[in-house]
This record gives structure tokens, sequence and C-alpha cells, in this order.
């Protein structure tokens, strides 16, 4: 964890921003382009679900799993590298970077047979022994011809080189870029002392969530996890709004008239009693997802992250209320 260049404080993990100033945050860590060499070995159903998740074609991804090599190339930052390395590990697959060129033209041939192909092979077969046993000429040879054809079309000529989109990569493999600007922009605006050990505690309670979610790679593969990904990512969201709504009423009190400055802290202490309550919350979710192996996650084991989380959005949707009433 690194610290503020401007007051010595730690930086939030994960983002590299200050909550303690209002410096302004680190740059995002660049980009390069990247190639990976993987050798399929282990699972390949997983290892070809991964790709698709990632944003390769289903297809395409079926062609490269079944050869013996093939490199992914795309631009990645040094976080995303190490988590897909480690995903693609954790298939069986071995993965290692690489600065060898791969021409254009480098393809390799796989057999790609599907139960259509199967079908058409029986028909012709049939016909064609239905044809010499009854002695009809000209029909067998035609058989063969088709026989042949329909062998040849299961060949496949791939290409060794699998591009991913760097965006959809890094949507999947990184916290969300945007959230380092949306955070110091609720940051800047808070001046009550509370309200901003408040922030940082759900923020770093998020964050931690997100990436033990992510860090197995589960949320790819597992519909349900996919879906606590993203609200996980909207609850954060809330919370900012809450929090930066907690930071205009405690301005505001100090403004008001006396009659209405009880009735603003009121509606302040409630908003703060749904935020103290967040993080122990996330801390509950955090261990549930520590049981979850990875693409192994058994769903069984779900219903203790995903229902962490509905009182999460339960006590967000309290503070919402709050917050209308103020309107």
């Amino acid at each position: 964890m690194s610290r503020c260049d401007h007051c010595g404080a730690e930086r939030l993990m994960h983002l590299e921003l200050c909550l303690s100033c209002e410096a302004p945050p680190m740059p995002a860590p660049p980009r390069r382009r990247r190639r990976l060499e993987v050798r399929p070995a282990g699972d390949p159903a997983r290892l070809e679900g991964l790709l698709v998740a990632l944003g390769a074609e289903r297809q395409l991804a079926a062609s490269q799993v079944a050869l013996d090599r093939f490199d992914l190339v795309s631009d990645l930052s040094s976080i995303a590298e190490a988590r897909l390395t480690t995903l693609i590990g954790a298939t069986g697959a071995e993965c290692l970077p690489t600065e060898r060129y791969v021409p254009a033209a480098e393809h390799a041939a796989s057999w790609v047979v599907d139960g259509r192909g199967l079908a058409k092979l029986a028909t012709v077969l049939g016909l064609g022994g239905a044809a010499i046993a009854g002695g009809v000429p000209w029909v067998p040879v035609a058989a063969l011809v088709a026989t042949v054809s329909v062998v040849v079309s299961w060949v496949r000529v791939v290409p060794r080189e699998l591009a991913l989109e760097a965006s959809r990569l890094s949507a999947r493999l990184e916290i969300d870029a945007g959230l380092q600007a949306e955070v110091h922009t609720v940051r800047r605006e808070l001046r009550d002392l509370r309200v901003i050990e408040l922030l940082r505690a759900c923020v770093t309670g998020f964050l931690d969530a997100m990436v033990r979610l992510r860090a197995s790679g589960a949320h790819l593969l597992l519909p349900e996890l996919a879906r606590a990904d993203r609200q996980l990512l909207e609850q954060l969201r809330r919370t900012l709004t809450v929090c930066a709504s907690a930071g205009r009423l405690s301005m505001a009190i100090a403004d008001a008239p006396p009659e209405r400055a009880a009735g603003l802290e009121r509606s302040r202490e409630g908003l703060l009693e749904e935020l103290e309550h967040v993080p122990q919350r996330i801390a509950v979710l955090t261990a549930s997802l520590a049981l979850l192996d990875g693409a192994e996650a058994r769903r069984e084991l779900l219903a203790g992250p995903l229902g962490t989380l509905a009182e999460l959005q339960h006590g967000l949707d309290a503070a919402a209320e709050i917050e209308q009433l103020l309107r």
C-alpha cells in the first residue's frame, strides 16, 4: 500500500487514492501490448468458458483450446496481466508471457466434429452401402466423394493468435477505472470528519469484497456471482451518494436556524446509522466469499454472499427513503 505525497496517509488500495486529504488521484496503471503463450491442459471446458467470458467467440475459443498452444494478445496493465495469468493457470493450462513473434500466416489445423457432421456421414455411408447391396451404378462413387467432402469439412484452420478487447478485459478483471474519479469527487465535497471516516470504511470494504470475488474468476463463470459483481458496484455507487448527502446535511446544519437544524440533524443521524452498518455487512460478505473456490464454487455456498447483498440493498434503500424526504 502506497502513501500520499501530500499528507503521508495510506492511499486506498486498488484505487491509489488518498481519502485523508484532497490530493488528486494517482494516474491509472499504464497498459502495454502483451502476448501470453497458453498451452491447454487440465480441464479444456473451463478454459473455453473462461475465454468466452473474457470476450472470445465460442467457436473460436473451442478451436484454440483444441490446439497444443496459442497466444493471447491484448493491451494489459500489470494488474490485469497477473490476474489473467492466474485465472488461466487455475484451469490447469500453462500461461507464460512471451516476446515471441507469431506471423499472421501461422495457423494450425484441428478437427471439429459435431453431431450434424456425424449425422451427415452416417446418411452418406448408409446410402452408399444400400447402393452397393442393390447393385446401383455410380451411387457408391458419389457416396465416396460425399464422404470425403464431409470429413474435409471437419478440418478447421485456426490462427495461433487470439486477440481480446482490452476494455472488455479491464472491465472483467480490474476495478472500474471510473470509480477513482467518483470517489475523489465525493471526498472533495466532504468536511465532516465522521462522514469522511465512514466513506473510507465503506469504500475499503466494498473494494476488498470486489477483489475477493474477482480474484478466483468465479464471477466470470457463475451467473449468480456475475450478478453479485454488478450489484457490488451499484451498491458502492449508491453508498457514495449517501455519503455525499450526509456531507451536505452536515454543512446545512451549521447554517440552519435552530428549529430547522434539529430536523436536519435527525436526518443526518439516520443516514450515518445506515452507513455504519455497511462495513459490518461487507465484512460478513467478504468472509463468505472466501468459502467459494473459483469456478468450482458450489451453488449451495452462494446463499451466504447473496443473502448479505440483500441486507446491504435493504439498508441502502432505507437511506434512500431518508434522502427522498429531504427533497
